[in-house]
C-alpha cells in the first residue's frame, strides 16, 4: 500500500481481527467519510465511467435511494464498454424478489451512508446471502431501489473462493428460505395463499440451482411437466404487473 500514499483522499484501513462479512461490510459504514458509499469486492472493477454516470444519477432526484449499476461478469463485454450519454432507469419493486435476488451481487451499490446506518446495515443472521436479506429491507422500509440499465459499468468475478465452497453454498439455498418466508408475511393473506404453489416451485429451482453452481453441465430441471407449466403461467402474471407499473426515467450523461 505505500506505492498509493500520495493519492489524495485515500485511506486504507486493516482490522485487527476478522469480522465476517456482515462485520466488515458494515465497517464501511462505519470508516466512510462522503455522503454516498460505493461498496466493491476485493476482486471486482468498476468502468471508468462509473462514477460520472452515478453522479448524474443521484443528482437526478433527492430521494433516499439504492442505486445499482448494470453488471457483467464476462470481461471483454466490460473493457469493451463505450461512452455512454444516456441512461435508463428501472424502479424495483417488491414484485422483482418474488421468485429470486433481482439485484444480484452488490458490485457496485450506491447508497446514502446515513441511510445504510438508519436501516441498521447488514444482518449477519442471513449469512451467506446478507447482501438480498438487505435489499429487502431497503424496500420494506420505503428506500427507492433503482438499477442503472446500460452497457456493463461494473465487472463481477467469482473466483475459487469461499464463495464456492459447500458451506456457502449449502448455506445460501438455506437461508434463501428464510428471507423468502419473512418477505413473504408482508403480503396480504390472499396474495400469501395464491403464491404458494409458486413458492415452492421457486424454492426446488433455487436448490438445484446452488447444487449446480460448478458444473453447469450437471444441471438439471428439477420441475415435474405440471410444475413447469405453473412456472410459466405465475412467471406471465408478473412480468404484466411489473410492465404494466413501470415507469422508465431516462438521465442524459453528458460527455
Amino acid at each position: 500500500m505505500d506505492a498509493y500514499r500520495s493519492i489524495p483522499n485515500l485511506r486504507y484501513y486493516k482490522n485487527s481481527r476478522n469480522l465476517g462479512m456482515a462485520g466488515n461490510w458494515n465497517r464501511l459504514c462505519q470508516l466512510a467519510k462522503g455522503e454516498w458509499m460505493v461498496m466493491l469486492h476485493d476482486d471486482d472493477m468498476l468502468s471508468p465511467a462509473f462514477l460520472k454516470i452515478m453522479s448524474e444519477v443521484i443528482r437526478s432526484s433527492d430521494r433516499q435511494r439504492l442505486i445499482f449499476p448494470t453488471f457483467t461478469m464476462d470481461y471483454d463485454t466490460f473493457a469493451k464498454t463505450d461512452e455512454i450519454t444516456e441512461v435508463t432507469l428501472e424502479k424495483v419493486r417488491k414484485w422483482h424478489f418474488v421468485s429470486r435476488n433481482y439485484i444480484g451481487a452488490p458490485v457496485g451499490m450506491c447508497v446514502k451512508r446515513e441511510t445504510a446506518i438508519h436501516l441498521g446495515g447488514f444482518d449477519a443472521t442471513y449469512y451467506p446471502p446478507i447482501d438480498q436479506a438487505f435489499y429487502i429491507k431497503c424496500l420494506l422500509s420505503g428506500v427507492e431501489i433503482i438499477r442503472i440499465l446500460s452497457e456493463p459499468i461494473a465487472y463481477y468475478r467469482i473466483l475459487v473462493n469461499v464463495s464456492l465452497s459447500d458451506e456457502t453454498i449449502n448455506g445460501c439455498t438455506f437461508q434463501h428460505v428464510n428471507i423468502r418466508n419473512e418477505f413473504y408475511r408482508h403480503f396480504p393473506a390472499i396474495t400469501r395463499l395464491i403464491l404458494k404453489p409458486y413458492r415452492k416451485i421457486c424454492y426446488k429451482l433455487y436448490a438445484e440451482m446452488n447444487n449446480s453452481h460448478v458444473e453447469r453441465r450437471t444441471r438439471r430441471w428439477p420441475l415435474s411437466k405440471f410444475e413447469t407449466f405453473l412456472h410459466l403461467i405465475y412467471g406471465n402474471i408478473f412480468s404484466r404487473i411489473l410492465m404494466r407499473n413501470k415507469h422508465p426515467e431516462k438521465i442524459h450523461i453528458p460527455r
